[in-house]
């Protein structure tokens, strides 16, 4: 799964905050165990003097959790108030992080977390007298 996170902001700050993201990113062991971080790009944003976008990616395995990437992220945002936003975009869903509050933070795990398929529902074989109780349980 694809993941892009991005930084925008000033020119002057916006690489050296994407940098340190990264290097955030890969000593957080929730994070690079299921994951890669990759700098794929730096430009400039529109016709807008002085502004750049740095983009991060993280290319997860199947078994990554959003919620390791958000809570990294958000944490690396309380330590750097009035730096520029973390967005990140995964599958058509873009959440952004302006300072990493818990709010931010558990709305962004939500609307991410929304990306995982559903369980699947146990199946039901005919028999007679199955109310789906004991498939409930054997999925618990």
């Amino acid at each position: 799964m694809d993941i892009r996170l991005t930084v925008q902001g000033e020119v002057h700050n916006v690489a050296q905050e994407s940098l340190t993201l990264r290097r955030w990113l890969v000593h957080n062991p929730p994070v690079i165990s299921s994951a890669e971080v990759s700098f794929p790009r730096s430009t400039r944003v529109g016709a807008q003097p002085g502004l750049s976008l740095e983009e991060i990616n993280v290319i997860a395995q199947t078994a990554f959790s959003f919620a390791s990437l958000v809570v990294a992220i958000a944490s690396w945002r309380r330590q750097r108030k009035g730096q520029p936003p973390v967005t990140i975009e995964c599958q058509g869903v873009t959440v952004r992080l302006l300072e990493g509050t818990p709010e931010e933070t558990e709305e962004a795990i939500r609307s991410l977390n929304a990306l995982r398929p559903e369980p699947a529902e146990p199946s039901d074989d005919g028999s007679a007298g199955d109310d789906g109780a004991e498939g409930a349980d054997a999925a618990c």
